[in-house]
Parts: C-alpha cells; sequence; structure tokens
C-alpha cells in the first residue's frame, strides 16, 4: 500500500482516477469489507455504545478520546464529560459507524488505491530531512497510538463518511428566489418594544440577616467557600534527547541497514506515459486509429486527453500496467477497460532504475539508527531506575546517576492551577493529566515507578507536602454571605411583583402606570434583528418578543432585574432593495442549514433502522468522581 502511495503522489493521472472514483461511488460500485473500526467490543460491562451490533469498548474509547482532549491542550477528563465533550465525541464515533453500515448497504466502494493516494498526501509534509514515506507515517501511528490496519479503517470511513453527506446533502441544495427574500424580511426585521424595568437592588422591606439566619446558609453552601488542597511534588525526566547524547554508530552499521534496505533506496523503473480516458469503447478505438496514422494523442483525444506523466509500475492499476509495460518506446496501447472508462495510452520513454548513492542518504541512516538506539536505552535505563528506586536510592541519587531533570511542581490543585489561578505545569503541556493523576494518587513522601508520558519521555513523581482541603470560616465570608442572601430575597419580592405587573399589563393597564406604581422604569426601543440586543432586553427577551404577535407581553429576568416587555410596531424590509450579497449570503445559510435537516433526519433513520445504544453508566464510571457518582 506505501509503495502505491509514495509512486502515486503527486500524479495528475492517479489524482484523476481518485477524483473519478469518489464520483462513481455515489451511484453504486461493489463495496470493499470496511471492517468495524469498534469490532472487538469486549463484554457489555466495558462497552460505551453498541451500534449496528458493533461494540465500542471502553477501553479503546477512553484511550482515544483521552488522546483527543490532551491534544487540544484542554482540561481533565471529568471536566471535559461535565462539558459535555466526552458524549460530544462519543457521537462523532456512532456517527461515524452509522455511515459506514450505510456505505455497506448502498455499496460504495473505497479500494486501496484512494486509500493510499490519501495516506500519501497525509504523511507528505512530515517525511522531512531525508526520512522515508514509511518512516513518517510510522511516526504518525506511534504518536497516535494506532496500528496501520486501525488508522487505514478510520480512514476509509472518513472517506465513506464524506460520499454519503455529499449525496445528502445535495437533497437540501435548492432554495427558491421567494424563500430567500422572505428570509431576507425575517432577519432584518424591525420591531418597536416598550419594556418596563423592576430593579431588583430597589426592592424594599429587607432587612440586615442576623448570624442565626446566615450561618444554616454558610453550612448549606459551604462548598462555594471551599480552599482546596494543593500538592508540591518533584518529577524527574529521562527524555530521548538525553539519552542520544554521546551516541554514535559506525560506518559499518549505516551500510549494513544501507545494504538491506537497497530496494527502499532505488527509484524503480518507470514508464513516462500519455494517456487519454474516454466514456465508450467507440470513442477510444477512434482516438487509437487515428494514432496510428500518425496524430499524437492529445490531437486524437482532445478533452479526454489526461496528460504526460511517469509511472513505476506498482503506482498503476493491474490493466493499465499490463499494457503500458509492454509497450516500446512511441506505441500506442489498444483501448483498455478500467471500472473509469476506456483507456489510450502512448509509451513516450522509459527511465531506469536509479539507486540512491550511500553518501547521498547516510546522515539519515545514521539519525535513524541512533534514534533506534536511543529509544531501546531509554526503555533499557527506565528499567534500571525502577530497579534502583526500589532497592531504596534516593530520587536525588537516582537522578544524579542517570543524568535525569529535576523539575519541581507546586503547589498546584487538583486540576493543575495555582492559588492565583494561573498554569501550574507549564512546563508539561502534552503531559500534565497524566503528571497529575499520578501526583494526586500519591502519599506525601511516596515516590511513583516510571511511567511513559504522550510526548515521549519517562518520568518518576515524587510527593512532597500535601495541603489537605480547607474551608474559609464564618466570619471571613459573613459579609459576602449577607450580601448574598439581602440579592436572593430582594429577587424574591421583584419576581413576585413583575408576575403581578405582568396580570395588570395583560389586564389592560399601561407599563407606564405600572412603572408609577412599582418604581419601574420603562424605556421604547427600535430593535433590529440583525443587530446585537441593547440593554435591558436579553437575547432571550428579544428572541420571544420577535417570535410573538404584536402586543404581547413577555416577562424575563435580566441581570439584577425582571424587564416585561411588548412589542407596539413591526416593520419589515423590502427585499427588492436588498444587495445581491446580502441575498447571496441567506441563500447559503439556508442551504446549509437545509442541509443540516436533511442529514439529522437520516441519522436519526439510520439509528432507528440498526439500533444504538449508549451505555452512559459506564461513562459515569469512566469519567465521573467516586462523589459524583454516590449524589446520582
Amino acid at each position: 500500500m506505501l509503495n502505491a502511495m509514495r509512486v502515486g503522489a503527486g500524479s495528475k493521472i492517479v489524482k484523476f482516477i481518485v477524483f473519478s472514483f469518489l464520483l462513481l461511488a455515489v451511484a453504486g460500485m461493489a463495496l470493499m469489507d470496511v471492517g468495524g473500526f469498534f469490532r472487538n467490543g469486549g463484554t457489555q460491562g466495558n462497552v460505551v455504545a453498541t451500534v449496528a451490533g458493533q461494540k465500542i469498548d471502553a477501553a479503546q474509547f477512553d484511550r482515544t478520546v483521552r488522546r483527543a482532549i490532551s491534544q487540544q491542550g484542554m482540561m481533565d477528563m471529568n471536566m471535559a464529560y461535565k462539558l459535555g465533550l466526552v458524549n460530544q465525541y462519543l457521537g462523532n464515533q456512532v456517527s461515524s459507524v452509522l455511515m459506514q453500515k450505510a456505505a455497506i448497504d448502498q455499496g460504495i466502494l473505497i479500494n486501496d488505491t484512494v486509500i493510499a493516494e490519501r495516506i500519501a498526501a497525509l504523511v507528505a509534509p512530515y517525511a522531512k530531512d531525508g526520512m522515508t514515506t514509511r518512516d513518517a507515517f510510522n511516526r504518525i501511528l506511534m504518536s497516535q497510538n494506532l496500528s496501520e490496519g486501525e488508522f487505514v479503517a478510520m480512514l476509509r470511513g472518513e472517506l465513506n463518511g464524506l460520499m454519503m453527506r455529499g449525496s445528502l446533502q445535495g437533497a437540501g441544495s435548492v432554495v427558491s428566489d421567494a424563500e430567500v427574500k422572505a428570509l431576507y424580511q425575517q432577519k432584518h426585521e424591525v420591531r418597536t418594544v416598550k419594556a418596563l424595568t423592576l430593579d431588583s437592588t430597589k426592592a424594599k422591606g429587607v432587612e440586615q440577616p442576623t448570624d442565626e439566619v446566615l450561618k444554616p446558609f454558610y453550612q448549606s453552601g459551604q462548598e462555594k467557600y471551599a480552599i482546596p488542597e494543593t500538592r508540591v511534588f518533584t518529577v524527574a525526566l529521562l527524555t530521548e534527547e538525553a539519552a542520544r547524547k554521546g551516541m554514535d554508530v559506525s560506518d559499518e552499521a549505516i551500510k549494513q541497514l544501507y545494504d538491506e534496505r537497497i530496494d527502499e533506496y532505488t527509484d524503480k523503473e518507470k514508464r513516462v506515459l500519455q494517456q487519454a480516458l474516454f466514456t465508450s469503447q467507440g470513442e477510444a478505438q477512434e482516438a487509437y486509429d487515428q494514432v496510428k496514422a500518425g496524430k499524437s494523442l492529445k490531437e486524437a483525444s482532445g478533452k479526454a486527453y489526461v496528460g504526460e506523466e511517469a509511472f513505476e509500475e506498482a503506482g498503476l492499476t493491474q490493466e493499465i500496467a499490463d499494457a503500458a509495460f509492454a509497450l516500446k518506446k512511441d506505441e500506442v496501447s489498444e483501448p483498455v477497460e478500467t471500472p473509469l472508462g476506456w483507456h489510450v495510452l502512448v509509451m513516450k520513454d522509459t527511465i531506469a532504475p536509479k539507486v540512491k548513492s550511500f553518501d547521498s542518504v547516510k546522515e539519515a541512516i545514521k539519525k535513524e539508527l541512533i534514534e533506534e538506539k536511543a529509544a531501546n536505552q531509554i526503555v533499557d535505563t527506565s528499567n534500571q531506575v525502577d530497579d534502583a528506586l526500589a532497592s531504596g536510592e534516593t530520587l536525588d541519587k537516582v537522578a544524579q546517576d542517570f543524568h535525569l531533570v529535576l523539575k519541581k511542581v507546586g503547589p498546584v490543585r487538583q486540576d493543575g492551577s495555582t492559588a492565583d489561578n494561573k498554569e501550574g505545569l507549564g512546563d508539561f503541556a502534552k503531559s500534565r493529566q497524566d503528571i497529575l493523576e499520578t501526583a494526586f494518587s500519591l502519599e506525601s513522601g511516596e515516590t511513583s515507578s516510571v511511567q511513559e508520558l504522550p510526548d515521549g519521555t519517562y518520568a518518576i513523581v515524587q510527593m512532597g507536602t500535601v495541603t489537605p482541603k480547607t474551608y474559609k470560616d464564618f466570619d471571613s465570608v459573613k459579609a459576602d454571605l449577607a450580601k448574598i442572601w439581602i440579592a436572593d430575597q430582594q429577587d424574591v419580592i421583584t419576581r413576585r411583583q413583575a408576575t403581578e405587573a405582568l396580570q395588570a399589563a395583560q389586564a389592560g393597564k399601561s407599563l407606564d402606570d405600572i412603572a408609577r406604581e412599582t418604581g419601574g422604569t420603562v424605556k421604547t426601543l427600535t430593535v433590529d434583528n440583525a443587530k446585537p440586543v441593547e440593554a435591558p432586553l436579553t437575547d432571550p427577551l428579544k428572541k420571544l418578543l420577535f417570535e410573538n404577535d404584536k402586543g404581547t407581553y413577555q416577562l424575563l429576568p435580566g441581570k439584577q432585574s425582571y424587564v416585561l416587555a411588548t412589542v407596539t410596531d413591526v416593520k419589515m424590509p423590502d427585499p427588492d432593495k436588498a444587495t445581491k450579497a446580502d441575498l447571496d449570503a441567506i441563500r447559503t445559510a439556508a442551504k446549509q442549514n437545509a442541509q443540516n435537516e436533511v442529514l439529522a433526519v437520516y441519522f436519526k433513520s439510520l439509528q432507528d433502522k440498526y439500533g444504538v445504544k449508549i451505555n452512559q453508566n459506564v461513562l459515569a464510571r469512566l469519567y465521573e468522581t467516586p462523589g459524583e457518582q454516590q449524589t446520582q
């Protein structure tokens, strides 16, 4: 596969074939086995979801979602779960499996040639400094903790999903001019709003609370005044960079590897081919006859002419390779049929095999051998470090003996923040969560075993001081508690007053009269649906005012207030005066909304057809803290 990827990258003919495949696949070609990415699901107790009979294993899902969250430099997994990011990631996995299943039923083909070309494009930017494509690909797989099979399955699923989505989105691609004009009017509608604001801070009748009132209030909300546990610890690092220092490899070892991989450093024999692609055998035969009569392939083919490119035999489909490599210089092939149509080839030249010289690749091979040696060395050293610590050696002595880098961290909270809410693990951006989980699992003075971090380094964590969680005392927060209690009581009074005002307005009393009775303020506003809302209105209140008829009253809380509002006038813009750019933007947005609706309906139908079960208990077990699970 990777050989085809190497020779196919950048090829005009291969790109043409890939593009044609993507178009033809939707029409229904024979499907190759996409193999479920989550096929091995485990037992029901360790399954986060079952989709179309395929089980998404909890351990595998946990590894992939933690990797995705950490690569974005985000918060710990518990917070990610609370914010819905874990469920969102699982939803993407479920959608992918459903799309793959639907693609199977629709007969969509994504063959290895297409997969290889896509991988080549993905890997190309990473193949630098003499690194081969295979080495670059292996680096990517290692960094993502994926096997080649898993990577290919994921990519095939992605391409299946893109084609399925593309075909579905066409269903929502037509928006009439009448719809666009109506949407323009809705977007730019202007309403005159009269709003009564009742300020909670001005509510009367609330007395200063006594300690007897505030103490139960303090006790029920004591967690608000918690001072989190903090820890100070030391991280000892063993890096590949340190292991590489002073390492060298002999010229003999480099030459030996060069000889063993001579095929990899050999550019295979190539054929310079001109190609034309036709939809029918008759057209191809006519072009062939004209070339035989003396015309060039480009002249004989017209728009069917694809171009000229040099290829290795492995970079072509079998049918084309058999024909191309049987031709002599300037010979034309009989029409060759492939799933894409009928091809006519002219062989223009032969490029002989070329072996890259030892000197040209020596440094790249040396670098690879040193990295491999360092990778082995760091594993051996980590085992020696573990043994030394287990025998009673101090961390300082082990660090000195094995050239470890010691870094002190803390005091930090469990989320990695400092007391002044700054980042406490800035030196460990990619590995902060792993280090925190280890640190907060240790007792004071305890030292962890050696563990491998996501960035490839090895680390030991030694716990220093632990400052337990405490609470601010009642007297220190009494003033704040009093403010909160008074604000709550004022809100209760103002909410009752606002409810009575709504009833009075609905009975016919004007907002001006109500304002005089309640001490509220009345304001008349011109509200443009396309522009940001103006105080005292809020976005939710604006939404209600534009959804309901003129003269109806809407009541919602504002900032330390309640706002009672009604629409007194409605003005609709003239769509014939809108600019083309405005209408085009609305048409594009309407298409996207329609396409999203089609996809949503389609996904719902796939869920009903194939079955989707989400095991929220497993998710909670994985990502909620023990205390949270007990309180549910």
